[in-house]
């Protein structure tokens, strides 16, 4: 109780500080008559001793406020998170010299990633002493592929390499990619290659022949009239010509490409020059750091091209082309199908086991499909997943960058709209105005003017 005396102090900020004005307190206060006046009040927890000590031992009193108590605010939780524990290689500045500045290879039980538990928050407490209840980080999903091992420990998960190999790292997972050392051309004493694991060729491949890869290919040498398909990564040191094809479920490093295809699910990097070449990249394509040129052929990307120049004064003109390389409907259509004949060859396995007449040829012919059509499948998720992603991503920051020169007549298409170059251009961004849904430049002045 107050015993009728004014009080001169209120909690302020919901309960997180409570506020003196030393001037409105009655002249007979002692500071122990003060501290149970406090108590009264059921002011209990934060209160600052040395500055009432202050307050009380002067002869002034002053009008303004003074802070004489705190709460303490709870403290959130951290979220867990993921470190990665290797430096990435960059698709932008790649080395032809040295292979290992491509790809990242890991040593067995080298820690690639750590995963940083959630952690719990810490209440808080008002100045009345009331507990101030603290919320928990996030968790998130971050799990083991192949060949990775993991060591719990009381705050975070270790990720380390079982065995050497390529590193690949998602959003989600870690895993090691066996990798194949091949120290010679892939020609007619060697054959095709069928492999199940990643693959570095130190020579040519020679035309006619044809690599698979169920990780990534890395080639030191050249591909002329070849063909080289991976679910991952590809890099190709040298040049690729002669017709030669190129799929990629990951992203594509080559030197160059003259007359050839370079179809891949992430970005297309290309160190020198394109001619008469098709490309197609669920991500960005860039060409010569953004300084090498194209003649001719059709660049096709999702997110941006970023090129030097483009075109010739003779000849043909390439078409650049932004927006999706599939429907989303057209992916999800493929998944449903995907999936309808995983059931069908597991139901096929299914009846083999209950001993109805298959042979054993048979069996293990599904068993392989069915592996085949389970990788297909996770490539359609991914593409999907990436899709839905790239939707998000502005117009305005989906471009089609040239640094140098484009040449009349070269067709620029984002989205449904077309925009044929009406003279020479140099130095020039395209991009879409979803308002008006025309193709417009960065450019003001007229060289901009007159595009069909």
């Amino acid at each position: 109780m107050n015993n009728g005396r004014k009080i001169p102090f209120k909690v302020i900020d919901d309960g997180m500080a409570c506020v003196l004005i030393p001037i409105e307190m009655d002249e007979d206060t002692t500071l122990d008559g003060f501290f149970e006046t406090l108590k009264s009040q059921g002011i209990i927890f934060g209160i600052d001793k040395a500055t009432l000590d202050s307050i009380f031992a002067s002869s002034e009193r002053s009008r303004d406020p003074v802070i004489i108590a705190r709460g303490v605010p709870a403290a959130p939780g951290m979220d867990a998170r993921i470190i990665q524990c290797y430096r990435n290689p960059d698709p932008d500045l790649q080395s032809l010299d040295d292979f290992r500045s491509m790809v990242k290879l890991a040593k067995k039980d080298e820690v690639l990633a750590v995963k940083l538990k959630a952690t719990q928050g810490v209440p808080g407490r008002t100045v009345y002493g009331d507990t101030i209840l603290s919320s928990a980080g996030q968790d998130l999903e971050f799990s083991a592929g192949k060949n990775i091992l993991q060591r719990y420990y009381e705050d975070k998960i270790e990720f380390s390499a079982f065995k050497e190999g390529i590193v690949r790292m998602g959003p989600g997972s870690i895993q090691i990619e066996s990798l194949h050392l091949i120290d010679h051309d892939i020609n007619l004493s060697s054959g095709n290659l069928n492999l199940d694991s990643s693959v570095f060729i130190n020579g040519d491949i020679t035309p006619s022949y044809k690599v698979s890869a169920a990780g990534s290919v890395s080639i030191a040498g050249s591909l002329v009239k070849a063909e080289v398909t991976a679910r991952n990564d590809v890099n190709i040191f040298k040049r690729v010509s002669g017709g030669s094809r190129v799929i990629s479920g990951g992203r594509i490093f080559v030197s160059a490409a003259v007359h050839s295809l370079l179809h891949a699910s992430g970005d297309v990097v290309i160190e020198n020059d394109v001619v008469h070449t098709e490309i197609v990249s669920g991500g960005r394509v860039i060409i010569g750091d953004g300084h090498g040129s194209i003649s001719a052929g059709e660049i096709r990307a999702v997110e941006s091209i970023i090129v030097g120049d483009v075109g010739t004064p003779l000849g043909s003109q390439p078409r650049l082309i932004l927006g999706m390389v599939s429907s989303l409907t057209e992916l999800e259509s493929s998944l449903n199908d995907k999936d309808s004949r995983i059931n069908h060859i597991k139901n096929m396995m299914i009846q083999y086991r209950r001993g109805e007449s298959v042979e054993d040829w048979t069996f293990r012919h599904l068993q392989t499909r069915l592996e085949t059509l389970e990788n297909e499948r996770d490539d359609l998720v991914e593409c999907i997943r990436k899709l839905n992603a790239t939707a998000q991503i502005p117009s305005a920051l989906r471009k089609v960058v040239i640094n140098g020169k484009v040449s009349r007549g070269s067709k620029i298409l984002i989205g449904n709209s077309e925009y044929i170059v009406p003279r020479d251009t140099q130095g020039v961004a395209y991009f879409l105005n979803e308002s008006t849904g025309d193709i417009q430049c960065d450019r003001t002045d007229k060289e901009c003017e007159g595009g069909e």
